[in-house]
């Protein structure tokens, strides 16, 4: 029932429904059964969809090429325009009401209607491809971007970038090309890299996870975890499965390498290829199931 199979961002709404973003437009999962979300843009062009975020009030948000991102409130597709051609990865919401987009040229800030701030390079961020937007159980934003790992102050202050820190390889950082991250019950940040493998972020040090270490792929585009204390991360050669009381037994010395279990075609996948960099790039359903897209579908 999935327009295409190609997938990208998969969320749950608090009503139990799963979205699931393709690039021929956005499907609904409700009672074992995918139907069209009936999103086009106002000239009736069909959407690929990069981006899904549920707001506090139960209000979806869909991002997506050319510069154009969605609401879906009282019934109806409101349709909003950045004014160019950027691509929207990552919807972020804060308390305050500020909408935060990662985009491929910059990161925009977004209130009512209108566009507030727009940071790039110039202001302080090691790129302007902003890949994901999490908030921290502090209230710290957190970037992740092609360039680096980004932390922002809790507020604007004077009108200036609100750039608190930039970390990067030179910093400990597995690889400057995030695409993940995921804060644990403990606080502590876990990064996955397009290429360069797992970081640990704790006490303001990294450790890093890679092949050599027992990796099952340096690429981590997603990190999901079950109720076994067990991550579930994704790959373009599959989805492997790491226990994290491992990770953080190496982080500490306790063992020399970490053990990973792939998952691929020999399991059920119908494609190892699971796409990442358009968010959320996974989900942990309320039922206790995970999720990953990818190139054939959705993987569950």
């Amino acid at each position: 029932g999935l327009p295409t199979t190609e997938v990208y961002p998969i969320l749950q709404m608090r009503n139990g429904s799963v979205y699931v973003g393709t690039t021929e437009g956005l499907s609904i999962y409700r009672d074992g059964k995918f139907t069209d979300a009936l999103l086009k843009k106002s000239d009736g062009v069909k959407v690929s969809i990069t981006a899904l975020f549920e707001d506090e009030n139960e209000t979806l948000w869909v991002g997506s090429t050319d510069g154009t991102f969605f609401r879906f409130e009282n019934g109806a597709w409101k349709q909003y325009s950045l004014g160019n051609d950027s691509t929207i990865w990552s919807i972020h919401k804060d308390k305050t009401g500020i909408v935060r987009l990662g985009t491929d040229k910059g990161l925009y800030e977004f209130s009512g209607d209108k566009v507030l701030k727009i940071y790039t390079k110039a202001d302080g961020l090691p790129s302007d491809d902003v890949k994901i937007i999490h908030q921290d159980g502090t209230g710290a934003i957190w970037l992740g971007t092609y360039g680096g790992l980004v932390k922002l102050e809790k507020e604007n202050v004077d009108g200036k970038a609100p750039i608190s820190s930039v970390f990067t390889t030179e910093n400990g950082l597995a690889s400057n090309r995030i695409r993940s991250i995921y804060e644990d019950k403990k606080g502590t940040l876990w990064i996955g890299t397009y290429d360069g493998g797992l970081s640990r972020f704790a006490d303001g040090k990294f450790v890093n996870y890679t092949l050599e270490n027992g990796l099952f792929n340096n690429g981590v585009f997603q990190i999901l975890e079950d109720d076994k204390d067990n991550f579930w991360i994704s790959c373009n050669k599959g989805i492997y499965r790491v226990n994290r009381q491992e990770l953080e037994d190496f982080a500490v010395g306790k063992i020399a390498k970490i053990s990973s279990i792939g998952y691929g075609k020999q399991d059920g996948m119908l494609n190892t290829e699971t796409n990442g960099g358009r968010q959320p790039a996974g989900i942990k359903t309320a039922d206790g199931k995970l999720w990953f897209p990818t190139q054939d579908g959705v993987a569950i």
